[in-house]
């Protein structure tokens, strides 16, 4: 009987990124040796840091990798078929879901290689974001074999909020860690320092990355699903961009987005260098406004959202289009006809950003979607509040 790996789409799909999509991103792969000698069963615990990732640190290596994907990319049903042929494993965001890590167990006792990213999701500035710690209990029980491969320049060369890629250079280097010694033998503090340590990674500190271009046309295309604080006039939701630039519609600062990913202001003062360094400052700045808000009026609104629900086959369904107004302990949506939803964060779970800019929670169990045609609007900023705003 053949393997999953063995089936046409599955042939298909490593051919097409071994010979394509690897070369044409210049992906250079290091310490791979290692992992090639490394008997399965193992775990990969990659950094996130484009849609790429999965496939591109899969694409050298025979085995195939098991990923542990959010079960919202198992709705559509063509992905859903797609992702059945890679044996992906799906796992509810921002919740405890057993039954995935049941799957895994198994997965791993079966022989199969497991994937996961420590992380949680894709970054979006391009530096690691903080580690779910339950990761590493998660490895300790498996007790197998841990693999981490460090992606360098795929932030670069296609971020989250991207409309397009980019053409310049990529360096994966993979790791084994506890080399000869089985995590089970370690303390959960030891694995997740140790991952801490591998995984460590800002874009814009890589000495491999220095002087490299990134080449493509609309670079700062959507950064507004990232950058939603201007830091001369202070509003919120205020930018808009625009090829490989973007402005505040209310003070006029204008920055150029580089090839090299750098920041270069056209009009105003130079405030950041960066996409990291801006958010970490955007962050710092909405809980400043969070402490500061007397509960009365909402902090910010977003207009012309679709707002969707799935069906009883999981397929999501527009229910109608309005404004959604982010309180201090609750989000109204308002729709064209005025009627009012009401969705208080003491009733809110597993909020999360699917893909680029779909904001998705559950309210009393049923399942809540947010987006804009244009993807403009900006979820991860709704989400940043909403963090800040339960954990006072």
């Amino acid at each position: 009987m053949k393997s999953e790996r063995d089936t046409p789409v599955y042939r298909m799909a490593r051919w097409f990124f071994k010979k394509i999509v690897v070369k044409y991103f210049r992906v250079e792969y290091i310490g791979l040796d290692s992992v090639k000698r490394l008997e399965k069963p193992y775990i990969v615990l990659p950094n996130h840091c484009s849609f790429f990732d999965p496939f591109l640190i899969n694409a050298p290596i025979d085995e195939k990798f098991h990923y542990v994907v959010s079960d919202s990319s198992f709705r559509n049903p063509i992905t859903r078929w797609l992702l059945a042929q890679t044996g992906a494993i799906a796992i509810t965001k921002n919740t405890t879901d057993l039954t995935s890590l049941k799957k895994m167990i198994e997965a791993s006792r079966s022989g199969k290689v497991i994937g996961v990213f420590p992380e949680g999701l894709q970054n979006w500035d391009g530096a690691t974001l903080p580690l779910i710690e339950s990761t590493a209990k998660m490895v300790r029980m498996l007790n197998v074999p841990i693999v981490v491969p460090l992606i360098e320049g795929a932030y670069l060369m296609g971020p989250r909020w991207g409309t397009s890629f980019r053409r310049g250079r990529v360096f994966i280097t993979y790791k084994i860690l506890f080399d000869g010694i089985g995590p089970g033998e370690k303390k959960t503090s030891e694995i997740i320092q140790a991952l801490k340590d591998a995984l460590d990674h800002n874009e814009y500190k890589c000495e491999r990355l220095k002087g490299i271009r990134f080449k493509g046309r609309k670079r700062a295309q959507n950064i507004e699903q990232l950058i939603y604080i201007c830091p001369q006039c202070h509003s919120i939701s205020s930018f808009r961009s625009k090829g490989n630039d973007f402005s505040c519609q209310s003070c006029g600062y204008s920055v150029h987005y580089s090839e090299t990913g750098h920041f270069i202001v056209k009009s105003g003062r130079a405030y950041f260098d960066n996409s990291v360094e801006w958010n970490r400052w955007q962050q710092q700045e909405a809980s400043t406004i969070v402490k500061k808000d007397p509960g009365n009026e909402p902090l910010f609104s977003d207009d012309n959202l679709i707002y969707s629900t799935p069906d009883q086959k999981g397929t999501f369904r527009k229910r109608g289009r309005g404004s959604l107004y982010f309180y201090r302990d609750k989000l109204e949506f308002k729709d064209k006809n005025s009627q009012l939803s009401v969705y208080r964060f003491d009733s809110i779970s597993g909020m999360n950003v699917q893909l680029h800019e779909k904001l998705e929670f559950y309210c009393k169990k049923e399942l809540h979607r947010f987006f804009t045609v244009k993807k403009r609007f900006s979820a991860k900023k709704v989400y940043d509040f909403y963090k800040l705003c339960t954990s006072l």
